[in-house]
């Protein structure tokens, strides 16, 4: 899926020299809250044309990256110690130089960093509102847990191809025979045969077949600016809501992995059943939003909250009794996923709104859903 590329907040440019009396006028005029900001702003400028020069993160030296970010963690520190709330511009600098930097622990530690200063209350909001998953001894339909919606992509896209390539060449054939003096009559036959088996499956089949080629064929044609905006935003939020610190837009596995992996602070917790159940909820958020509001899935994957199941099933970590982990934890983390969705559904409008204009940064997004914490 194409992403609109992210652009860095826009911060203020540099300021004039010392000797300027309109400086001093105007630092005169600030209080000392406002200049700690204007200098956390300026320095979160600096990285991100840093790292946008040096490309995504420091030539993939995590050392490096840290270093170069630790000017800024005691800055924040500072700030918290002298009691000092960073305002929600600053925090989207922040977030955004955090995001480019393509480091889980620098992204982790600027969100950690945040709400211990106040201007963070969203992050990890909704950790301790998900309702515990049934034993896994229980059925499903004994706690009215909907199904995951199955995922025939490759299925569907083996039988559109199917159809364009022999309803498509037939009539081209059609089409130009005639021009070059060529027999048609194969192609007839062709098609010919292909309504009576497009009749056959609608009367005796209910359509299956034709379901899934034009299924098939929406995947291979069909652009939508407006769901794929639905989808990310139901990942962000639940994301940001659950606490991952991480800025996906299209989640899958190896990046629910790497955040077990490689986040010294969130390893163990990750990797425990609880961490495990907040990692499904989140690789199923945007299935359960585009199954709520469009006929066919394409902008998400079902398939990927049962991969990390099977990693963690795989290392013994989510091992449970008569191996019914899927059947049970999968319908409740898209039952929950439903849930956490239905409970924001007005923040989760305002923040694809934000995304489908095309112009906000990763810390615009984290800064509107900030913004919108009391009515959270």
């Amino acid at each position: 899926m194409q992403k609109k590329p992210l652009r860095p907040t826009s911060l203020p440019l540099a300021l004039p020299g010392p000797s300027s009396s309109q400086y001093d006028e105007l630092m005169d005029n600030l209080s000392d809250d406002e200049k700690y900001n204007i200098l956390l702003q300026s320095r979160a400028s600096s990285l991100v044309q840093l790292l946008g020069k040096k490309g995504r993160g420091m030539g993939g030296n995590s050392r490096s990256t840290s270093e170069a970010f630790t000017p800024l963690y005691k800055l924040v520190e500072e700030m918290t110690d002298k009691d000092m709330r960073i305002t929600l511009k600053s925090f989207a600098a922040l977030i955004d130089a955090a995001s480019l930097s393509r480091d889980l622990n620098v992204i982790q530690e600027c969100l950690l960093l945040a709400r211990r200063n106040g201007v963070s209350r969203a992050f990890a909001r909704s950790v301790g509102t998900l309702n515990p998953p049934p034993p896994l001894r229980a059925a499903s339909d004994r706690y009215d847990l909907s199904p995951v919606p199955s995922d025939a992509r490759t299925s569907e896209l083996a039988a559109g191809v199917a159809a364009l390539t022999v309803v498509g060449g037939a009539l081209s054939v059609e089409a130009v025979g005639p021009l070059l003096h060529a027999d048609t009559t194969a192609a007839s036959v062709v098609l010919g045969g292909a309504a009576v088996m497009g009749v056959w499956d609608l009367t005796q089949r209910k359509g299956q077949e034709l379901t899934l080629a034009l299924a098939g064929i929406n995947r291979l044609f069909l652009r939508d600016p407006e769901r794929d905006a639905h989808v990310q935003a139901a990942t962000f939020l639940s994301a940001y809501l659950l606490g991952l610190p991480c800025f996906c837009f299209s989640p899958n596995v190896m990046e629910a992995v790497r955040m077990t992996a490689q986040v010294p602070a969130f390893a163990e917790t990750l990797s425990s059943t609880a961490g495990l159940n907040r990692l499904l909820v989140y690789l199923l958020a945007p299935v359960a939003v585009e199954e709520a509001n469009y006929a066919q899935l394409m902008a998400s994957d079902a398939r990927q909250a049962r991969a990390l199941l099977q990693v963690f099933m795989g290392r013994g970590e989510a091992r449970g009794q008569e191996g019914r982990e899927e059947e049970v934890l999968l319908p409740w983390a898209y039952e929950e996923a439903k849930r956490l969705l239905r409970s924001h559904s007005a923040l989760l409008e305002r923040l694809k709104q934000r995304m489908e204009s095309g112009g906000a940064t990763v810390g615009d997004c984290v800064a509107l859903l900030e913004g919108a914490v009391p009515s959270v």
